[in-house]
């Protein structure tokens, strides 16, 4: 998805997508599998250099991120599961989270 001031990033992300897809594809015969992560807020130092101390304690206040346990979790069932099966993408969000753009899910 894109974002002001972060023209880069939003590129290498989606560029990422379609190479991990294309990648999937190369390797399938080969017995080897290609997962893409498609993390949505995880608390991590990106923006430790983009927002004062007090804007980032805001951004993860009341726990609003995905932790790095969580997605290191995530990926680790992945990898457990058997050579049958083949995950081609997992997104792993916030539960206020609708989707990995960051748009909050609206309440029914």
């Amino acid at each position: 998805a894109p974002f002001a001031n972060l023209a880069v990033y939003c590129a290498t992300k989606a560029a990422i997508g379609g190479f991990a897809q294309a990648l999937r594809l190369d390797l399938a015969p080969h017995n080897v599998r290609v997962t893409e992560i498609v993390a949505g807020r995880v608390e991590t130092a990106l923006y430790s250099t983009l927002l004062p101390p007090e804007a980032r304690a805001a951004m993860y206040a009341g726990n609003s991120a995905v932790q790095p346990e969580d997605v290191a979790a995530m990926l680790l069932a992945v990898l457990a599961l058997p050579q049958s099966v083949d995950v081609a993408r997992f997104d792993i969000l916030p539960t206020y989270q609708g989707v990995a753009t960051g748009t909050p899910k609206k309440e029914a």
